[in-house]
């Protein structure tokens, strides 16, 4: 699912003067953490916060996926602070620009795999999918155990379900036609459904189809990717995912719009080495745009790592 998806009604509703207002303070405050950004040779483009001796490679939402930049940016980055605090160099990647028809999930991993051999020396110590970004999680971590110590997947499980996919779509086709109030309208009646709030979807609209209009995304990777999501298969991911040979953390509202919750626990319940982590209440906007996300997501790296070094310690000891 997409970046203003994450958002949730309350960033719709405050988005922007307070946006704008936020990004210059932002902005004003760049120079406190060294960025940069650059493109792979095989189209992926990414930006690098920070320096510390970890790195978090973190694969956003979809259909359609956009350096976190302007106004909608500072959404995108909230949870970055709290991974450059704990010593991590964190990396947000696109997917390949103009991919070709037919280019699978499966296929989005090994693009991934092939990124972190190619730009980030081989193996990072911690990837975080959110949302869409959590299905292209599960197959890296299944397919490509080599490139990353540990996996969260937020906001994904391994089925999707049809209304979801269908929305996705209609999402996605909107937008690479250039009709962004239309597809607002799609998203809203999501995020604002029942009758209640018809009134205020028309008026919301064209200010979320502004925010999407300048997202610079090719109209054909929209397409691409809302298609990869239609033929995703669960069965196949969960074929996978039982091969996996990292840990992984799945994080999870109960409330989930998107994903039902008997989703979430299935397949976790299939993940040989698998933590959840459900937010009681929680939506899909606000179990990944919580506070408390990236701060569960380093207390339970911490106690794995905390667990590796006894065992060991113990192994030691005993020989």
């Amino acid at each position: 699912m997409s970046a203003l998806k994450r958002i949730g009604l309350a960033g719709v509703l405050a988005g922007g003067a307070a946006a704008v207002i936020a990004w210059r303070g932002r902005q004003r405050n760049a120079t406190r953490t060294l960025r940069r950004t650059g493109r792979s040779a095989e189209g992926m483009e990414y930006v690098m916060a920070g320096a510390g001796p970890r790195t978090v490679l973190i694969i956003p939402g979809g259909p359609g996926s956009e350096l976190p930049t302007g106004p909608l940016g500072l959404v995108m980055t909230v949870d970055w602070k709290h991974y450059l605090a704990a010593g991590y160099r964190v990396c947000f990647v696109t997917r390949p620009r103009n991919m070709p028809v037919g280019h699978s999930i499966a296929d989005m991993a090994a693009d991934h795999a092939r990124f972190i051999q190619k730009e980030l020396g081989g193996r990072v110590d911690l990837v975080v999918g959110k949302s869409y970004g959590g299905l292209i999680a599960f197959y890296l971590a299944a397919n490509h155990p080599e490139v990353a110590r540990y996996v969260v997947a937020a906001g994904a499980a391994a089925t999707v379900p049809a209304a979801g996919r269908e929305q996705d779509r209609r999402w996605a086709q909107l937008r690479a036609e250039g009709r962004h109030t239309e597809a607002a309208r799609v998203m809203l009646e999501v995020m604002m459904p029942g009758p209640r709030a018809a009134w205020l979807r028309p008026l919301i609209a064209p200010v979320m189809g502004l925010m999407t209009a300048s997202l610079k995304i090719p109209p054909g990777d929209l397409l691409v990717e809302a298609e990869a999501e239609c033929t995703f298969q669960a069965s196949d991911v969960l074929e996978h995912a039982t091969r996996a040979q990292v840990p992984m953390l799945m994080v999870f509202g109960d409330k989930d719009e998107y994903i039902p919750l008997e989703s979430f626990e299935e397949t976790a319940a299939v993940i040989p080495d698998c933590a959840v982590v459900k937010y009681a209440g929680a939506g899909h906007a606000g179990s990944i745009m919580s506070d408390n996300f990236p701060r569960d997501v380093l207390a339970w790296v911490s106690r794995r790592d905390s667990a590796m070094d006894e065992s060991t310690l113990q192994q030691t000891a005993g020989t």
